[in-house]
């Protein structure tokens, strides 16, 4: 495993982002998006609404978990796009024709969606962030964020779910010939994320409990080398090479 390898196609990655304008909006745009849109809701809920404090910041708290699925969703379209165009583009040939090892072909496009996924989580983070202790910090008294529950969130969860929902992406593109049957199948990643998220609305867990988010970090990172040991066992070169001829 030559790494200096995935990185040289994590670049060729990244230019293939820039040109694309729709994975560039999509990766910034909804975590900006979301770090704007969540503090002024709560803030709304506040001063308009009147809802008591005591109500609002277990509200705030499960906030944390919105950036693990943003994290995870990100990933269904860009991911997605890079195989499946460069199949239908003709320009994945010359890169599986070269002495390039399908493990270093693999973790160089995780790179660059991992990469592209992260940074556009962690600047709506910030955002959500700076927003949230300003609008909010009148009304409680204290700065709630950033707290060790949102830490494992950002820092461990999120991450573990970019990785998985990248390694869930690459594999179902691998697979298909078309972009919306790859994406129709990267979305599973997303569905057992929205019933740990459905189970802390209904009170049946809470979100905001550090155990639990360390527990779904461990369960994503797990879930995440699995597929990829599976993305690369089923990565088959030769099929692409003579069937998209």
């Amino acid at each position: 495993m030559r790494f200096w390898k995935s990185w040289l196609i994590a670049r060729k990655e990244f230019d293939f982002i820039r040109i694309k304008k729709s994975a560039l909006g999509i990766s910034f745009g909804l975590p900006i998006g979301l770090g704007i849109l969540l503090p002024l809701i709560t803030y709304l809920e506040i001063t308009r609404k009147k809802v008591p404090i005591e109500a609002v910041t277990p509200l705030m708290g499960s906030f944390a978990f919105y950036f693990i699925i943003i994290a995870a969703l990100i990933p269904v379209y860009t991911s997605v796009s890079s195989i499946v165009v460069e199949k239908i583009e003709r320009s994945l040939e010359p890169l599986l024709a070269t002495p390039t090892s399908d493990r270093e072909i693999l973790v160089g496009k995780y790179i660059a969606t991992f990469v592209l996924t992260i940074v556009g989580t962690y600047i709506g983070a910030a955002i959500f962030v700076t927003l949230m202790d300003t609008l909010t910090r009148s009304s409680i008294g204290y700065f709630y964020f950033p707290n060790t529950a949102f830490d494992i969130a950002l820092f461990a969860a999120a991450p573990a779910a970019s990785i998985f929902s990248t390694a869930f992406g690459v594999l179902s593109s691998s697979r298909v010939t078309t972009i919306q049957s790859a994406q129709s199948l990267s979305v599973v990643p997303l569905i057992p994320l929205i019933i740990i998220y459905l189970t802390g609305e209904l009170d049946l867990i809470n979100l905001n409990d550090t155990s639990i988010l360390a527990y779904v970090a461990i369960g994503l990172a797990v879930a995440a080398a699995i597929v990829f040991q599976v993305s690369t066992a089923v990565f088959d070169r030769e099929e692409i090479l003579t069937r998209w001829k």
